[in-house]
């Protein structure tokens, strides 16, 4: 029954559930805990595009998504596949999932087993029990804490490896997805994927946290997602970065910048949230859209503001005081009150990256800085880093970041200019900080490295919760619009029921009328006919 990989994922996807159905498991039971449609379709067009023929799974369960990469992928593909390999019945208990009327005392990869048989794919599947980096599994999370697994990733992946795609969805939590990513990455091939589920939904703060770990110490990674617009769509992929000069430079979606946190429509807010806080004399900024520089002027910058471009074409203003050279060190003759930097440190690349950062102290003790965290579709690049990134950068030239323009972003004024207008929603620029020069006399009583981690947490922490924030509105608005196309559906409905109504009625007086018509001419005619009879 091997597909040939030409079948349409529809075809193999309902295969896979009838043989399913055959032992004994109805689609209702086997949804409940494995992957998603939509996303096991993602999962199909990866395989299809970049025909992997050495795969690694993390998360067996009963091997739904196994079947259809066995079913898609070429004939010579192999997939290794790791899985505790409890019985049904526990792994079932730990999600708290309905059990309906099936066998459940069967261990999971034997199900795996017994379908791949019927669907003419064992020979392409090994099924390995056991946990790939961690002893810890689901269970003894959730159920039973004595119910740890003997680690047998590292031996798999030294015999197998390495491979071409490695698909994780094992367990959800932050330290073990950190745990299976980083042995993970070690042997993949240097055109391989990681693919990773959850990346949004439910489990998404936690898998992202762990990936964005994994990004701080990995700088040769690039991670993306759809967007968080597209709230049912969670696979996401970790690629090692090809430093090829088609993807130094990658253009965002043009759409992209006008759904984010800092935009055209709000640089007047913005402006003058800075100017109220800071009352800087004098600004200089470095890259990036100048438009925001000339609103800071015309609302009464009272001292010399200055422009510095990234590349000839940039800006011709006559705010321009000289293009910066970002391949080399660049040294400024003054200090700014306020530097802005937003924008360009997603753009650049990134062995730039260092100068910038100089030139931006350099150029003053008080910096306006913003990027985007790493993923999002239409963003992502290779310089889009979680905020302790950029963090660790500054923090080791004395200086630290302070989230307080956000607080100024978030009441009433800020929404009814942003939030009304938002097509979908977006991590662009979400990171905008405040970046001070420390003052070193105040640190020397702290213990400087217990003061760092404090600061770093809080902002991963505040990173993630902004994230998830962006990702709960954009469920909101998802179910308003699918709301008020239920009230739109209904006020039709009721609507041409209305006139339906209205034309019976109007069919029922015709009616009505007739038959009083012909009711009274009966009458007529019977006494007409009466009265000849008397005659």
């Amino acid at each position: 029954m091997e597909s040939s990989g030409n079948e349409s994922f529809d075809h193999n996807f309902a295969k896979i559930i009838e043989v399913f159905t055959e032992l004994g498991y109805p689609q209702k039971l086997i949804e409940q805990w494995t992957l998603p449609q939509r996303d096991a379709r993602t999962i199909a067009n990866i395989i299809k595009e970049h025909q992997p023929h050495n795969i690694l799974e993390v998360g067996t369960f009963v091997g739904l998504t196994t079947l259809l990469m066995a079913l898609i992928s070429p004939r010579e593909t192999h997939i290794h596949t790791i899985d505790p390999n409890f019985p049904l019945l526990i792994e079932m208990d730990s999600m708290r999932s309905r059990m309906y009327e099936s066998n459940t005392d069967i261990k999971t990869q034997e199900l795996a087993l017994q379908a791949a048989d019927l669907l003419g794919v064992k020979n392409k599947i090994t099924f390995h029990a056991g946990g790939f980096s961690t002893d810890n599994s689901f269970s003894s999370y959730n159920t039973s804490p004595s119910r740890r697994i003997k680690i047998t990733g590292p031996d798999v992946c030294k015999s197998y490896g390495p491979f071409d795609f490695i698909f994780i969805d094992g367990l959800h939590y932050e330290e073990d997805v950190f745990s299976d990513v980083n042995l993970a990455s070690k042997y993949l091939s240097p055109h391989g994927f990681i693919a990773l589920h959850d990346v949004l939904g439910p489990w998404g703060s936690n898998v992202r946290r762990a990936i964005y770990h994994f990004l701080e110490k990995n700088n040769n990674y690039i991670f993306s997602h759809n967007k968080l617009s597209n709230v049912h769509d969670t696979i996401g992929l970790l690629r090692k970065f090809d430093n090829k000069p088609d993807q130094i430079y990658i253009t965002g979606d043009p759409e992209i910048k006008n759904t984010g946190l800092i935009q055209e429509k709000i640089f007047s807010n913005l402006s003058a949230i800075l100017l109220t806080m800071l009352s800087p004399s004098n600004i200089v900024q470095i890259g990036g859209d100048i438009r925001f520089l000339e609103t800071m002027i015309n609302l009464g910058v009272p001292g010399e503001c200055a422009y510095v471009s990234l590349s000839p074409e940039e800006c011709h203003s006559s705010i321009l005081i000289k293009q910066l050279n970002i391949q080399r060190k660049n040294e400024f003759e003054r200090k700014y009150d306020l530097c802005l930097i937003i924008e360009i440190m997603d753009l650049i690349p990134a062995e730039f990256i260092d100068n910038i950062i100089q030139a931006s102290i350099d150029a003053s003790d008080t910096i306006l800085f913003a990027s985007s965290p790493p993923g999002e579709s239409g963003l992502y690049q290779q310089n889009n880093k979680p905020i302790s990134y950029w963090m660790e950068k500054y923090f080791r030239k004395g200086y630290i970041f302070y989230d307080i323009i956000r607080t100024k972003m978030e009441p009433i004024n800020f929404s009814d200019v942003l939030i009304a207008d938002y097509k979908h929603l977006s991590s662009y620029l979400m990171n905008t900080y405040i970046v001070k020069k420390i003052d070193k006399s105040g640190l020397e009583s702290y213990n400087k490295k217990a003061v760092k981690d404090i600061i770093f947490e809080k902002e991963r922490r505040i990173e993630d919760l902004s994230m998830q924030n962006i990702y709960q509105k954009c469920i909101y608005e998802q179910n308003r619009k699918k709301m008020q196309e239920i009230i739109d559906s209904y006020n039709s409905y009721i609507s041409e029921n209305k006139i339906l109504y209205e034309e019976i009625e109007r069919i029922n007086i015709f009616n009505k009328k007739v038959i009083y018509n012909t009711v009274k001419r009966i009458k007529e005619i019977i006494q007409k006919r009466l009265g000849l009879l008397s005659s």
